[in-house]
């Protein structure tokens, strides 16, 4: 959502559309004031349905978007730039080294992950968080 829209327009509800289920834009569209996202497979009347709630101050997001923000939300910066370097395929001595952190922390990191994502081993956590849109290309 352009940030300007809501300088100029204070009022203005702006209900995000678009072709993206990504947990990430939604996030970012909540961040940025839209009172509502609707993907375009939706259909027309969910999107024609949004923007008569968006009209009368209601929000519109799916329960399984805001599940997907809220699981987002559950991890700690630390923990997204520990998960981000395991993404990258850095061994938990490279994460330490790179964060400045003892490898008994990364460690600690990682099981914290591995359990908020409900995986086992860290390419599950990884594969998972590219599944919910935590992580991208």
């Amino acid at each position: 959502m352009d940030k300007q829209l809501r300088t100029e327009f204070k009022d203005a509800k702006a209900v995000m559309l678009s072709t993206s289920d990504l947990e990430e834009e939604v996030a970012l569209s909540i961040e940025a004031g839209a009172i509502g996202y609707v993907t375009k497979s939706a259909g027309p009347a969910c999107i024609f349905q949004a923007i008569r709630n968006a009209i009368s101050g209601d929000r519109q997001f799916s329960e399984a978007e805001l599940e997907r923000v809220k699981e987002r939300e559950q991890l700690t910066p630390r923990e997204l730039e520990v998960l981000t370097g395991m993404a990258r395929g850095c061994s938990n001595k490279q994460i330490a080294e790179e964060l400045h952190l003892s490898i008994h922390t990364v460690k600690t990191y990682v099981k914290s992950l591995l359990a908020k994502l409900g995986v086992d081993e860290r390419a599950g956590a990884v594969a998972e968080g590219f599944a919910r849109g935590i992580l991208k290309l």
